[in-house]
């Protein structure tokens, strides 16, 4: 996490304009007008009002300019925080999630320790991941050459792989993994876009700064190859008109998927799938209690599934 504090003066500002004067001698009021000009400053940098719960998940800077404007979907997951979590320590150390361990393969770092940061985006037709980690050394030209794997340039930037996949290094600390036509066609956007799409950003915001992972959605068609159960996700968001998600591990399996559906009646549809899919898991022996934390409400068009259940849920999901 970046600049998450905010500062202020115990006892006000107009105390530290009001001592001014006694700390500045006679012979040295002169210099008044730049000590009040700095106390300004001060007071300025003070008021920094960059909170977390307003700025929603932790999006990387380095990845602002590999967001295409035509970008629908938007998966993060804070590598370096999940972690940590004593559910993913208990739960999920040592088990493969490709989407982390394809830049362990591709640079040759452990994940766990070095990896900060993935983020998958989508256009609804082609997708890829960035990763912001520690990747080489600060200075030095990272070489991952290996079998199979070649190292050529586009348009100033290094890639690695073939003519089917490859990963292009932006800098010691951040990396694309994609298809390499998609790669190529990343370099030319970087190099006019400057900041993500501002209704992704919008939606981004409303979500809890604490989660480990979250997704945000315009709309459209989205292709995510979720492993087990959780690839209903992706069914459920084909119903959407705009949809975000969050997952908390801190201590329990904490998370919300929320959006607006196309109509009342696909609102209703959605409803009525998780409703089934929940009666008939609970059919299953072993399975009741740890579906009792899922709760599913719909108000009109809007529609909401709220999970809080214990941590061997995870296997269910994954299954």
């Amino acid at each position: 996490m970046r600049c998450r504090r905010r500062w202020s003066f115990p006892y006000g500002r107009g105390l530290v304009l009001s001592l001014l004067p006694i700390v500045t001698p006679s012979r040295e009021r002169k210099r008044a007008p730049f000590l009040l000009l700095l106390t300004f400053a001060i007071v300025a940098v003070s008021s920094c009002t960059l909170t977390p719960k307003d700025e929603g998940p932790f999006l990387d800077p380095q990845f602002g300019n590999l967001i295409p404007a035509d970008t629908t979907f938007l998966l993060g997951v804070s590598v370096e925080r999940l972690v940590k979590t004593a559910v993913y320590q208990k739960y999920l150390t040592g088990l493969p999630i490709p989407a982390i361990e394809q830049f362990g393969a591709r640079t040759g770092i452990d994940p766990e320790k070095k990896l900060w940061q993935i983020l998958y985006v989508s256009n609804g037709k082609t997708g890829y991941w960035l990763g912001r980690g520690k990747f080489a050394e600060d200075f030095m030209a990272p070489d991952y050459r290996q079998p199979g794997i070649q190292r050529f340039t586009y348009n100033g930037y290094t890639l690695f792989g073939n003519e089917q996949k490859a990963m292009v290094v932006f800098n010691a600390s951040t990396a694309a993994i994609g298809e390499t036509a998609v790669m190529r066609h990343l370099v030319d956007q970087s190099l006019v876009t400057t900041a993500p799409p501002a209704k992704i950003t919008a939606l981004r915001k409303q979500l809890p700064y604490e989660v480990q992972a979250w997704a945000v959605w315009l709309g459209g068609k989205v292709d995510l190859a979720l492993p087990g159960n959780l690839s209903n996700a992706t069914r459920v968001l084909q119903s959407m008109d705009t949809a975000t998600m969050d997952l908390d591990l801190t201590t329990n399996v904490k998370g919300t998927i929320s959006g607006t559906a196309v109509s009342d009646a696909a609102a209703q549809d959605v409803q009525g799938a998780f409703a089934s899919l929940l009666a008939l898991s609970q059919s299953v022996p072993k399975t009741q209690s740890l579906l009792r934390g899922i709760v599913v409400n719909r108000e009109g068009t809007k529609v909401s599934i709220h999970l809080d259940a214990p941590p061997e849920l995870l296997g269910l999901l994954l299954r």
